[in-house]
């Protein structure tokens, strides 16, 4: 049986392992509900530098930085991403602006283990299917992400 903490109840070792049951994503402060899924990519834009004469590159450098965050959620009754201002389903795209995701360690002292800054709706999906949940799905770019 895991404890969280800095020890285990008997004697064992204290869980180490984060589990998605640990986490609260936030977006500008106000939890995110119902969420199933985020996940994210960044790009570097790496590009290795050649010379003639020789098949290797000679270094690698950084050229673009590009971060996606795709958030995926079962649909609230009172509350749609595009009720939160999160995503838009037509022209109010353009009134959304830019938000702040942060997904944090709540069980163990809050420890943020990504913030996504200057978040911006690039597609949004819903799904309705018989017999399940309906689900949310927002992909967004950010400008960039930090652990602060």
């Amino acid at each position: 049986m895991a404890y969280l903490g800095t020890k285990s109840r008997w004697g064992g070792a204290a869980q180490q392992t984060i589990s998605a049951n640990m986490i609260e994503i936030t977006y500008d402060g106000k939890r995110l509900g119902r969420a199933q899924n985020a996940s994210s990519e960044i790009q570097y834009g790496t590009q290795g530098v050649y010379e003639i004469g020789d098949i290797f590159p000679q270094e690698h450098v950084y050229l673009r930085y590009e971060g996606t965050l795709t958030l995926e959620r079962a649909m609230l009754s009172k509350q749609s991403l595009a009720d939160m201002g999160l995503a838009g389903l037509g022209a109010d795209i353009l009134s959304t602006g830019t938000v702040n995701i942060v997904i944090k360690d709540k069980i163990n002292g809050g420890r943020i283990i990504a913030a996504y800054l200057g978040c911006t709706g690039q597609n949004y999906s819903l799904r309705v299917e018989a017999n399940n949940i309906v689900s949310e799905t927002l992909n967004m770019v950010f400008l960039k992400a930090s652990t602060v």
